[in-house]
């Protein structure tokens, strides 16, 4: 398959402080992101290889490896002859009922970050529609631009049946924190210094937190788990608190989920760790180029869960207002930029494995909203979208990482986790009881 020739795509990419810290922590974690996209009717497999190895010229960073040098790291854009041989699309011909054993196998295959494109796909053709599930490296891209790379496959695809020599414009605008930043500044230093320090103490203090007991050793491959909530489902769980987020409805699920497994000792902090997707400042909420663009937001209870599940939700609700108050998620990007930005790669990279092990043995629960996935974006006209939801990175043990997506209405909570740390027995008790704790839930 011979991709186009596209002259206006450097050979050359800066790396920006946010590729660099990506890159520096990715051990904390298997860093991939997955798409699992169900389709009604066969896809055109042909059309579909072209797609996606046209992906890797509208988003150029695709097609680059990153070069981890002691000065000045950057990515180099790959041969075009590499990228034209690299196995992009995997097709596994399997019943419709043998998918999620086929996805999760290909969810737990790694994406090296130093060699070929930081992409792959899986077609799983069936019976009834077929199952396209997307890799992405999290070094060049976070949920949110995760979702804009289906959305612009999805777009390639569909004009490849319009025109089979369309060759889609590159997207070469700005991958940096600074498309954020610059527009707050100066005016919001006073209001970006609060939430920097109102973050470090709820993000640490007091030092024992609530954790899932797990051992620590990394061995074989993640396994994967899903709990899927139908959209009748959620609205019933949004009745019961209007003025609650679906996210502060899961947050306070998860929160007494992992209370009655833990168990709790009714003393240690209540903690978990979110995420914030930053394209909420840029006036279209769409970055100039693929990157990460996501912050962290705290939930920090103290050792006050509530007597009942509505207890909990107003409490996680109160915490949600008072950090929506004041520049969500900015604390984090900003404090990581200004401790690594002005250091040479060298002497991070030398410092890193300490602060890794330091980070992973004190991190609390991790639960990443990676938003709703625009159907419309989807559509291939024919086939028709059945069902999506993404797939969360994979916390290297004692870290767990739990991730909510939605779809129509729904919601689907996704993990991955190690065998050799964390039973599947275990991690599917945590879900049941985070089912069981939402309202409608049995039991």
């Amino acid at each position: 398959m011979t991709g186009p020739r596209t002259s206006s795509i450097p050979v050359r990419l800066p790396a920006r402080t946010e590729d660099v810290v990506l890159h520096l922590i990715g051990s904390l974690s298997e860093p991939l992101i997955h798409a699992v996209l169900d389709y009604d009717a066969p896809l055109d497999g042909p059309r579909l290889g072209r797609a996606l190895r046209l992906l890797l010229d509208a988003e150029p960073v695709l097609g680059c490896r990153f070069v981890a040098r002691h000065l000045f790291p950057y990515w180099q854009r790959l041969a075009p002859a590499e990228l034209d041989a690299a196995p992009l699309l995997r097709e596994r011909r399997a019943a419709t009922g043998e998918w999620e054993g086929q996805a999760r196998a290909f969810m737990a295959e790694p994406l090296p970050g130093d060699a070929g494109p930081r992409l792959a796909a899986l077609w799983l053709p069936g019976e009834h529609g077929d199952r396209l599930v997307l890799k992405v490296h999290h070094q060049v891209a976070d949920a949110g631009a995760t979702k804009e790379l289906a959305y612009r496959l999805a777009e390639i695809y569909r004009a490849l049946g319009d025109d089979p020599d369309h060759h889609p414009l590159p997207r070469l605008g700005s991958r940096s924190l600074r498309q954020v930043f610059w527009p707050l500044l100066p005016g919001g230093l006073p209001a970006l210094l609060r939430r920097i320090l109102h973050d470090t103490w709820t993000s640490a203090f007091p030092l024992r937190h609530l954790q899932l007991p797990m051992g620590g050793a990394k061995v074989g491959s993640p396994i994967f788990q899903t709990l899927h909530l139908p959209a009748e489902r959620l609205a019933l769980i949004r009745a019961t608190a209007p003025d609650a987020t679906v996210n502060d409805l899961v947050c306070a699920a998860v929160l007494r989920a992992l209370a009655a497994c833990a168990p709790w000792n009714g003393r240690d902090t209540l903690r978990l760790w979110g995420t914030v997707d930053l394209r909420r400042y840029l006036p279209s909420r769409r970055a100039d180029g693929l990157c990460n663009l996501s912050g962290f937001m705290y939930q920090n209870l103290g050792p006050h869960l509530g007597e009942s599940y509505g207890d909990t939700v107003q409490r996680v609700k109160a915490t949600t207002d008072a950090i929506k108050a004041v520049m969500p998620g900015l604390g984090y990007p900003l404090t990581s930029w200004m401790i690594m930005g002005p250091l040479p790669f060298g002497l991070l990279d030398g410092i890193m494995p300490l602060l890794r092990r330091v980070m992973l043995q004190k991190m609390p629960p991790v639960l990443t909203n990676m938003g709703a996935i625009d159907g419309a974006a989807l559509a291939l006209g024919h086939p028709n979208l059945r069902a999506a939801h993404l797939v969360v990175p994979t916390s290297h043990p004692p870290g767990l990482i739990l991730g909510v997506s939605g779809f129509r209405g729904g919601l689907t909570m996704s993990v991955g986790h190690f065998a050799s740390a964390l039973s599947s027995a275990v991690m599917a008790a945590l879900f049941a009881r985070i089912d069981r704790e939402l309202p409608g839930g049995e039991g």
